[in-house]
């Protein structure tokens, strides 16, 4: 499709026999030439990397819905205007069926070619793509709203070409667009080394506590409640061994006490100062008394 100024391609060619069997075929190869060149873009993009590329059968459907869709429901948007705003060209709507069918063939090409990789290409070619085959559109609606407001005429070439280019950079962005940032990041993926066994360990308890919540919240009172306990028995028994060194220490006293008063008293008292001598060397040893 080329633009060809002063011809009118859907009067001189289309409506002395519109069909619909060219622009069905043109569509249902468009479909499946984008599709297939988007799965080779994405294998391209993994060649040579540590990936499982699949295919993605996904893309013949998403194609098949876009391209019928844009199809169909442009030229009857367009035929309900003309229609509503009385235009003198009369273009039927099986007419506007071929001449939007037709105007997708120069995609066909383009679609195979924007499986390479090149960003500046890619978007070359969609600009090239959309002002040949949409100077085409534009140059057979023009005489049909011409007459119309110029307002309106040039609002309506304008939705004409909009859509046009927007198809084209659709594809681009869906199908064949292939960002660095997330082939670097699928490559890492699939490259990164096992984790050591503490690392396992640690992931798999994470992992338990948040499958089950309650069960990590009861563990960890359990946990506290035992290290309580046992802080608790600890501080008893460092409470009692303080009381029985401080008994032990005021009977000491005690006898040392009595073992001087007896030492200082008359002969009658030696015997209760070696009883209370032999106490002190029972319960202390062999304690220097002073």
């Amino acid at each position: 499709m080329v633009p060809r100024p002063g011809q009118n391609y859907l009067v001189k060619d289309i409506r002395p026999n519109p069909d619909l069997y060219g622009p069905f075929w043109i569509c249902t190869t468009l479909v499946f030439t984008t599709a297939i060149a988007g799965n080779l873009a994405n294998y391209f993009s993994a060649a040579g990397k540590f990936y499982k590329w699949q295919y993605d059968f996904h893309k013949v459907t998403f194609a098949a819905t876009a391209i019928f869709s844009y199809w169909w429901l442009i030229p009857l948007i367009l035929f309900g205007i003309l229609w509503w705003r009385g235009s003198q060209a009369k273009f039927s709507f099986l007419e506007m069926l071929c001449i939007y069918g037709y105007s997708l063939a120069i995609y066909i090409p383009i679609s195979v070619l924007w499986a390479i990789q090149v960003s500046w290409l890619q978007w070359t070619l969609v600009v090239l793509g959309a002002v040949l085959s949409g100077s085409v559109l534009l140059i057979t609606f023009w005489p049909a709203v011409s007459e119309d407001n110029k307002k309106i005429a040039i609002g309506l070439m304008v939705f004409i070409f909009i859509m046009h280019a927007a198809l084209a950079a659709g594809f681009v962005l869906y199908f064949f667009y292939v960002p660095s940032a997330q082939s670097d990041s699928t490559v890492t993926n699939t490259t990164t080394l096992a984790p050591t066994t503490t690392t396992m360990n640690s992931s798999r308890e994470n992992l338990a506590k948040l499958q089950n919540p309650v069960q990590a919240e009861t563990d960890a009172k359990a946990h506290t409640s035992v290290n309580d306990v046992k802080d608790i028995s600890q501080k008893s028994t460092n409470r009692e061994n303080k009381e029985n060194d401080g008994k032990r220490e005021s009977k000491f006293h005690v006898l040392k006490k009595e073992y001087h008063k007896n030492d200082t008293d008359s002969s009658p008292g030696r015997g209760r100062n070696v009883t209370a001598r032999e106490s002190l060397g029972k319960e202390y040893g062999n304690k220097t008394m002073k």
